[in-house]
């Protein structure tokens, strides 16, 4: 029995797909010979996904090139493009393939200019202000993004000197590869520095003894480079630029450099961030 199954697998063991939509570029030719081609390899679902250029097409293997998709003929939800999901449906039964749609906010049927503010989908921000107690505060806290809504406000001590930043001790910073480097250490959220090759040695010297409780990278919130085929601008549709890292951090000892941490960091991940 159990061999038989593997050489005639039951239907519900087939695997399904997500069909791609791109910028209303469909017709009911293609469709046809999309659920045709998933039959031929034995795929029994696909999920139908309208979604819009992803910016990054690879050309050949190994190379890549920015390219915008043309917009198509057929926009979602008009009557062209229904007739195209009832004929998707009616060729699918044809062929023993289900299909479905998928929404999610962004990505599909579900997102888009209707969505007001109140009804998308949230993350959380913050803004800090210190004080200095004993005293009873009255104060209005900074609004920190708009449209925001208010979630929390926590009050706890801070560390002697946790307000102190290394970029406020003139520390000299140098890396062979970056001649700007010392804009990452310059406290300013708004410069940025592009990396064009790794690994990246930076090596940081200050006058005085300090110690580092933290060391924070922020990924550049817009596009460096417009050329670069692997950022996107802040107002593309991935928002702030991708970026992965493995830091390790060392400490000169007596002459000598020992690891103090390693991290690595994948914004694709948020376990890992």
């Amino acid at each position: 029995m159990l061999e038989m199954s593997f050489r005639n697998p039951p239907e519900s063991t087939k695997p399904w797909t997500y069909w791609y939509w791109i910028d209303d570029n469909i017709s009911k030719e293609g469709i046809t010979k999309d659920l045709e081609a998933m039959a031929e390899v034995g795929i029994g679902e696909a999920f139908i996904g309208n979604v819009t250029d992803t910016r990054l097409n690879f050309v050949n293997p190994g190379e890549q090139e920015r390219k915008m998709v043309n917009r198509g003929l057929v926009p979602v939800l008009s009557d062209a493009w229904w007739e195209c999901v009832e004929h998707a449906v009616r060729e699918a039964e044809r062929l023993g393939i289900k299909v479905g749609m998928f929404n999610c906010p962004g990505w599909s049927q579900s997102g888009g200019p209707w969505v007001e503010p109140g009804q998308a989908m949230r993350y959380l921000v913050s803004t800090e202000l210190r004080v200095s107690g004993p005293c009873k505060l009255r104060e209005r806290l900074e609004t920190p993004a708009e449209h925001f809504q208010q979630v929390a406000i926590q009050a706890f001590p801070v560390p002697v000197n946790d307000s102190d930043r290394l970029c406020e001790h003139t520390p000299r910073v140098r890396c062979a590869e970056l001649p700007d480097v010392n804009l990452l250490f310059d406290g300013d959220p708004n410069t940025m520095v592009r990396f064009d090759h790794y690994p990246l040695t930076f090596e940081i010297e200050l006058d005085e003894p300090y110690t580092v409780r933290s060391l924070v990278i922020r990924p550049a919130s817009k596009q460096i480079a417009p050329d670069d085929p692997y950022t996107f601008s802040s107002s593309s549709l991935y928002g702030p630029m991708r970026m992965s890292a493995k830091v390790r951090v060392e400490a000169k000892v007596n002459g000598k450099w020992r690891a103090v941490a390693s991290r690595d960091i994948d914004r694709a991940n948020r376990s890992r961030q």
